[in-house]
């Protein structure tokens, strides 16, 4: 132990000592009504004391735990969902000047994107989409370690016109830059050239910026769980949440489509997530909510603080 140390605690000791014996002698003298407390009053030897360091510190108030307000909603969904969490608007608007809004939750090295409403005329597709956007702000931490991407409107216009295709007649799931592209594909509105609409390249971009490990679109109204490229098991396991069957081809040639482009060209597992209606998810929201969130999870099972009910 060093000189300096003992000098220093030995002074502390003697600046101490009296201290003490001030406080035991304030301790039997009595407050005067109105009057200041003891050690406050002129000439007390505590009062010298504190004169010559320095008042004692104010005592900590007692923390109060209170329950934190809601978040407050600063989107809503055309089907009423409260969004709490601000979007992302993509630089290029729709044809018809609409924004493009995505969403983003998490930030792990998997990274899912979810896509709906593509075709207008699916209203449901958008409806789950932004099923499960409302969940994410509801359940951030429940993402199992994942980075969610959420672009549930892919074709503003469409959705507002209730048609199929943008409001430059052009299928968006016929107009990516897919091998098996075509000028003529027997009407479906492919486009004057791959990617020659801006919600194509909105999407084109969003799988450039995050490069999703799987993608999942939301359409209908085949009633099936549609995989390309190397998505079966992960289309199987949606499948066991929705008890919607899994197909491996939608019935038809789709030349231009986002599976084509990305599951078949590319080999990400991608899923054309067939709902059964076109309307409204309606009474199979739950299904489907629970499909998807089998989706975000996959392979590992839904967390239990993030299961829903059963499939209907």
């Amino acid at each position: 132990m060093s000189r300096s140390w003992n000098h220093r605690a030995t002074a502390s000791v003697a600046l101490l000592a009296p201290l003490a014996l001030s406080l035991a002698a304030c301790g039997s003298t009595e407050i005067e009504p109105g009057g200041p407390p003891p050690e406050r009053r002129p000439g007390s030897r505590l009062a010298e004391h504190l004169a010559e360091f320095g008042p004692a510190p104010a005592p900590r108030r007692s923390e109060r735990t209170t329950a934190l307000p809601p978040r407050p909603v600063v989107f809503r969904s055309d089907f009423d969902h409260a969004i709490t969490v601000e979007p992302i608007v993509h630089p290029e608007r729709s044809v018809a000047g609409r924004p493009l809004r995505y969403w983003v939750f998490g930030d792990g090295a998997e990274v899912v994107l979810v896509l709906g409403g593509m075709h207008g005329d699916e209203r449901s597709s958008t409806e789950a989409a932004y099923d499960l956007l409302e969940w994410a702000c509801d359940h951030p931490t429940e993402l199992g370690g994942r980075k969610l991407v959420v672009a549930p409107d892919v074709n503003p216009d469409g959705n507002v016109d209730l048609t199929r295709r943008n409001a430059r007649s052009v299928d968006l799931n016929r107009n990516f830059p897919a091998q098996n592209w075509l000028i003529e594909d027997g009407g479906h509105g492919p486009g004057p050239y791959p990617a020659s609409e801006p919600e194509t390249r909105f999407v084109l971009a969003l799988l450039n910026i995050y490069a999703p490990t799987r993608v999942i679109a939301t359409h209908a109204a085949a009633a099936c769980v549609n995989f390309d490229g190397p998505g079966e098991a992960l289309a199987e396991a949606m499948s066991r949440a929705c008890g919607l069957p899994t197909a491996s081809t939608i019935g038809y040639p789709t030349p231009g489509s986002l599976g084509s482009y990305l599951g078949a060209d590319r080999g990400v597992p991608t899923i054309t997530f067939e709902l059964a209606t076109k309307d409204r998810v309606g009474p199979a929201g739950d299904a489907t909510l629970a499909a998807l969130l089998a989706a975000l999870h996959f392979p590992h099972p839904v967390p239990i603080g993030a299961a829903i009910a059963p499939p209907r």
